[in-house]
C-alpha cells in the first residue's frame, strides 16, 4: 500500500480515535456508581460541564462562574494575586469591557475539576488568553 498524505492522515486519525476511545471508555474503580455504569454517562457529564463553562464565559455570567469556582482560586499568573474574591473583582472588570467576546477554546475535565482555557477578544484587538480552574458539576445535577 502506497502511503500518501491522505492514507497517512486516515491511519493517524484511526490510531488516535481508537486510543482516545480506549482511554475515555475505561471505567475507573473510584468513579461514583451514578456515572460508572457506562462510558456514555461519563462523557455526558463531561459534555454538560463543558457546555456550562463555555456558555458562562460567552454570556459573561459571573454568578455561574463563581458558583463552580474552586476556593481558594489560584491565579495561573505568578505575578497576580490569588483568591476567589480577587478573581471576582478582576472578572467583573473584564466582563464590563464593551464588545468583549469570550471563547472557551479548550476544556480539560476530570471528575472533580475542570480547567478552562478562554480566548478574550476585545473590540479591534487580536485578543488575549486566560485560564481558569473550577469544579465540575455533580453527577446528581446531570440528567
Amino acid at each position: 500500500m502506497k502511503m500518501t498524505k491522505t492514507t497517512l492522515w486516515k491511519a493517524s486519525w484511526l490510531f488516535w480515535t481508537k486510543r482516545r476511545c480506549s482511554l475515555a471508555c475505561q471505567v475507573l474503580p473510584e468513579l461514583p456508581k451514578s456515572i460508572s455504569e457506562s462510558p456514555e454517562a461519563l462523557l455526558r457529564l463531561q459534555r454538560t460541564t463543558t457546555a456550562i463553562w463555555a456558555q458562562a464565559y460567552a454570556d459573561k455570567d459571573l454568578n455561574t462562574l463563581l458558583s463552580y469556582g474552586v476556593d481558594p482560586y489560584i491565579q495561573h499568573n505568578p505575578l497576580a494575586p490569588s483568591g476567589k474574591a480577587i478573581a471576582q473583582v478582576g472578572m467583573t472588570q473584564i466582563f464590563a469591557t464593551p464588545g468583549l467576546i469570550n471563547n472557551a477554546t479548550r476544556v480539560v475535565f476530570d471528575l472533580d475539576y475542570v480547567a478552562v482555557h478562554v480566548h478574550r477578544i476585545p473590540t479591534n484587538t487580536v485578543g488575549k488568553a486566560i485560564s481558569g480552574l473550577g469544579q465540575t458539576i455533580t453527577s446528581g445535577s446531570v440528567e
